[in-house]
């Protein structure tokens, strides 16, 4: 339920990789992956009842660095 939530707020959505913390009654997943080529990270809020109650989304910026020569 939790990556079908994630899924469906971010189109083409891949998980990579997941953590999960307890937070206050329920969970947080923090889910990191990719979608449409670019880095993404969502975090689904769970209440104990394990219903889905936020979902929050956040591209990541590829960082590029550049040499001076």
């Amino acid at each position: 339920e939790v990556l079908d939530a994630a899924k469906e707020k971010v189109k083409g959505f891949e998980a990579k990789e997941a953590t999960v913390e307890a937070e206050g009654d329920g969970k947080e997943y923090e889910i990191k992956g990719t979608a449409n080529g670019k880095t993404v990270e969502v975090e689904v809020e769970v209440d104990k009842a394990g219903k889905v109650t936020k979902v929050v989304v956040e591209e990541k910026k590829e960082e590029k660095k550049e040499e001076k020569k």
